[in-house]
């Protein structure tokens, strides 16, 4: 019999640094965030042969202490083990008593002289310290000036010598603790920026976690709900998909017990044959944390979905008159959808075109989901129109690819109007960057593309530019540039496969009364996007090609 697939070696649980769980506001307070991360745990445990969380993470979170007391023998026997700098668990508490790293009033320094036993808890050695690669990194991002540029990009209201004070913050700490709080004191950054805070959070953490994962060699949990997270550090070894496998758990009929069961038990669960599938097929290439998955598929191929029937026009007579006509193909052998396959013999490619049923973001997901499944892509695009946020003046005809994604759906109509919970996510990975490449190669568009800029997104048409929604998002939203209903479930049912959007604005948000003339522009703006898609394509293509044949 064929043995089951290997264990992954090493996974880093970084989703218990109190830090990162600030980032995540009052979510924290409900049952479904513990949930999450206790599930999170388990899967970890079950998935690889060594776990490691932060040593500072267990002694300065009590969210981290209950979940792994919960496990307290794998903690002994060593599969799950605390990592740090300091030669011992007991010296790691000691020093980090110490006044000069966190002040005496500080939640982390009463933890850490709080703490009486450290009891038989697996402990390793780091050989590199997380405060030094921190000011490496930091360093790097401040003196070439992209933190600078991700700042004044949060805020209509500039940050009066912020270059200066980005330089000195190594230099101001001088022994403190390398953490957002200190760093915020002496940037003078305002409680009320919650976007530039959460951009400087951001750089710290990616430093932080990187510095961590490069030394141990260890992936982390990715596609996470409540856990999710815009963190773009980096991993050298094989990560995991959370969401895969949770759905995998749910199919099975298994959850309840994979939750319930004691230490000793999901130990023996890890070794079971069809959990080693799953966690085989859940499994990402050591890459970013932000990037994409490139598919296994030998031959170069890309899905364009489309939402509205304007666009699936628009985009087919693009296509049409670039590479002649398209054949209809089924995309399984039940027959249950059909596509349009165009090939490009230039460049090798196949392109297989889809509209989407209905429009919004739950379709998006669905949809995108399924096809990627079947036609296993080199890359997905999702094509068409979008609104120009009123206030940001953008042309009509613009081709807008978002660098991240602002869900708007989750929203409380109450007495006082409407509130809206907004999740981000940022969207950078290596077709994003080709594109920006391929924008500024250098040949004159009769379009601009917006390669730099957010996008918000939700299931809900708009055509009143005064509306709350509209307000805002310009209000608290700079970097948002358009608004569309399926960029979030569009990238969200992507999973870790190489995805990106483009758009043409079609109107900033006002009433379009002669439908006529609307569909007209409709047609005219997204073929922009589809044109600027064929030229991502096929240097995608070529790229892919000159990799293959080295």
């Amino acid at each position: 019999m064929e043995a089951p697939p290997p264990l992954l070696k090493a996974l880093f649980l970084h989703f218990f640094d109190i830090h990162f769980i600030e980032e995540k506001g009052r979510a924290v307070e409900t049952p479904q965030f513990f949930a999450e991360m206790r599930l999170a745990t388990r899967i970890a445990v079950s998935a690889a042969e060594h776990v490691y969380v932060p040593a500072a993470s267990y002694f300065e979170s009590p969210l981290c202490q209950h979940i792994i007391g919960e496990l307290d023998e794998l903690c002994n026997l060593g599969f799950i083990r605390l990592v740090g700098s300091s030669p011992s668990l007991k010296q790691f508490v000691l020093e980090h008593s110490d006044t000069a790293m966190y002040r005496s009033d500080s939640l982390q320094h009463m933890s850490y002289a709080a703490w009486r036993d450290t009891g038989s808890l697996a402990y390793l050695q780091r050989e590199r310290s997380a405060t030094k690669d921190i000011n490496s990194d930091w360093a790097h991002i401040v003196g070439s000036g992209i933190l600078q540029r991700r700042l004044r990009d949060a805020t209509n209201t500039p940050i009066l010598n912020i270059e200066r004070r980005l330089d000195r913050v190594p230099q101001e700490l001088a022994g403190q603790a390398f953490i957002p709080e200190y760093v915020f004191e002496i940037l003078d950054i305002p409680e009320d920026l919650d976007v530039v805070r959460s951009r400087v959070r951001n750089v710290i953490n990616e430093a932080y976690f990187s510095s961590y994962t490069s030394e141990l060699e260890a992936g982390i949990l990715v596609k996470l709900n409540l856990l999710a997270s815009t963190l773009n550090a980096t991993s050298s070894a094989v990560s995991l998909s959370f969401g895969s496998l949770h759905r995998f758990l749910l199919a099975s009929g298994r959850l309840a017990e994979f939750l319930n069961c004691g230490p000793v038990d999901l130990i023996k669960f890890s070794a079971d044959p069809n959990w080693r599938v799953a966690v085989s097929h859940a499994s990402i290439p050591p890459v970013s944390i932000g990037s994409k998955r490139v598919s296994d598929r030998r031959s170069y191929s890309a899905l364009l979905i489309v939402a509205a029937d304007s666009e699936l026009r628009a985009v087919r007579a693009e296509l049409d008159e670039t590479l002649g006509k398209s054949t209809p193909e089924p995309i399984d052998a039940a027959k249950s959808d059909y596509v349009l396959q165009y090939r490009d013999p230039a460049f090798g490619a196949t392109l297989f075109l889809s509209a989407m049923p209905f429009q919004g973001e739950v379709e998006a997901v669905k949809h995108v989901m399924r096809l990627q499944a079947s036609l296993q892509p080199s890359v997905t695009l999702m094509i068409g129109m979008c609104m120009g946020i009123p206030a940001r003046r953008l042309d009509i005809g613009a081709v807008v690819i978002p660098n991240e994604v602002t869900l708007f759906d989750h929203q409380r109509l109450t007495t006082e109007g409407v509130k809206f919970r907004p999740h981000g996510d940022r969207v950078v990975n290596g077709i994003l960057k080709l594109a920006q490449l391929v924008a500024s190669g250098g040949e004159e568009l009769p379009y601009k593309v917006i390669v730099n800029k957010g996008m918000g997104s939700a299931s809900v048409k708009i055509e009143d530019p005064s509306s709350a929604l509209v307000k805002h998002i310009e209000a608290n939203f700079p970097d948002i540039e358009a608004f569309d209903m399926e960029a979030a479930g569009f990238y969200s049912g992507s999973g870790d496969l190489p995805c990106i959007l483009m758009k043409s604005v079609a109107d900033n948000g006002e009433p379009q009364p002669n439908p006529e003339a609307k569909r007209d522009v409709q047609m005219r703006v997204t073929r922009n996007a589809a044109n600027f898609a064929l030229r991502l394509i096929r240097s995608h293509a070529k790229s892919e090609a000159t990799s293959a044949s080295k």
